[in-house]
């Protein structure tokens, strides 16, 4: 079975790109257009990474991530997609809730890279509440 990636932005044509890159690394892209309905998705079918822009109408990105964290359904890693390079300096914090910050201007490559660092090495399993004590926050290589 393919791994999905859930991304929820409220722009389409960042959703569209991004998506593009999802099914280019061999994932199932999964699309949300605001933070209630990524929460569904969670809920309905938890994917093997979340990536949430920060800035979206209904809920923020990292209120949605402390959403999931929150209600115990944290069981995959979550990105922070970002356009303010000041945010995304401060989005990390040490409960691991948020595991990694994007800017929205990654390169298609290195968007693809990161999917791989956290869906296909161990670094991904660090994302899980139970790796919390294995060393506190994780953040990808630049």
């Amino acid at each position: 079975m393919t791994k999905s990636v859930l991304l929820a932005d409220d722009e389409p044509l960042v959703i569209r790109l991004f998506g593009l890159a999802v099914r280019a690394a061999g994932y199932a892209p999964r699309f949300a257009s605001t933070g209630e309905e990524a929460f569904a998705a969670v809920l309905a079918d938890p994917p093997a990474l979340l990536v949430t822009d920060l800035n979206m109408p209904d809920i923020s990105g990292d209120a949605l991530a402390e959403r999931v964290f929150a209600q115990g359904l944290k069981r995959f890693p979550i990105i922070l997609l970002t356009a303010d390079e000041a945010v995304a300096a401060r989005a990390l914090d040490e409960r691991g809730i948020i595991d990694d910050v994007l800017l929205k201007n990654v390169g298609f490559q290195g968007f693809q890279e990161r999917l791989a660092y956290w869906i296909e090495t161990p670094f991904g399993d660090l994302a899980h509440p139970a790796s919390a004590d294995l060393g506190g926050v994780w953040q990808a290589p630049a």
